[in-house]
């Protein structure tokens, strides 16, 4: 879907890794699509298969997540694969804060943007160090996520003082945010498979491994990692991968497909 802070609602920010704005837009998606369908008399085999990858990994979940437990009888899912998202997100934020040097600091900043409009903190100038800060607040979509340049010198790109709090025992509001976006902590029902890249850089590759471990544990048998395999081990990393996954996605999804 088009999500929010996209297309023709620019005038928000777009609710990054943030579940219940993307879960939202997954489900107003697949309704308009029943619609559509409708009035064009076209028929369905019945059947949903939900996927996507890195953002659109957690967002799958987080679709997954909120038809299973609020929604099953409108959208029983046949299979969810989920690739390379944050699921653990508020691991994931830990992770990501206390890298020294970060390839993405858009990704970053992007992520803290989201969540300092969507829980209304207006923080940006206390998280982030100026001229970062400023530019990260004067965030506009061009689709690079950010304009202007940022550093990847976390020492430089954060505030020092919210980056060791957030890292020590400070911050708690923050942190408690980032954890209500965790979505691995229930059972799923329907056929899971997690695929991610066990060098994952931009997403660290525990977050399909806690989540499996937290959905077995709370009584899930329909759940699993599935690595990614194609590249060689040691550059099994987010891009790289998307082949692979695209691969998964056919080899598993075809065969479940009937009466098309």
């Amino acid at each position: 879907p088009d999500y929010i802070g996209y297309g023709s609602s620019t005038g928000e920010v777009h609710s990054y890794v943030h579940a219940q704005g993307l879960a939202a837009s997954i489900v107003d998606l697949l309704r308009a699509t029943r619609r559509l369908l409708a009035n064009h008399n076209v028929a369905t085999n019945g059947q949903l298969f939900l996927t996507g990858y890195s953002e659109g990994g957690y967002a799958t979940l987080a679709a997954q997540k909120e038809m299973e437990q609020n929604l099953p009888t409108e959208f029983p899912i046949t299979a969810s694969l989920p690739a390379a998202g944050p699921y653990d997100m508020s691991a994931t934020a830990r992770y990501i804060v206390g890298l020294a040097n970060n390839p993405n600091p858009k990704l970053v900043a992007f992520v803290f943007k989201a969540y300092d409009y969507w829980y209304g903190w207006n923080r940006l100038s206390e998280m982030f160090q100026l001229p970062h800060s400023a530019t990260i607040a004067a965030y506009q979509y061009d689709g690079n996520y950010l304009q202007g340049p940022l550093t990847g010198d976390s020492t430089v790109l954060f505030n020092t003082t919210f980056r060791n709090n957030f890292l020590g025992s400070g911050e708690a509001t923050v942190k408690a945010a980032f954890t209500a976006n965790n979505i691995y902590n229930w059972r799923p029902a329907a056929a899971t498979r997690l695929f991610h890249g066990q060098d994952d850089t931009v997403v660290p590759y525990f977050n399909a491994t806690n989540a499996v471990t937290a959905m077995t544990a709370a009584g899930s048998t329909s759940v699993e990692v599935v690595n990614c395999t194609t590249p060689p081990p040691g550059f099994r990393d987010h891009a790289i991968c998307v082949g692979d996954y695209l691969s998964e996605v056919i080899r598993w999804f075809v065969p479940l497909a009937s009466n098309l």
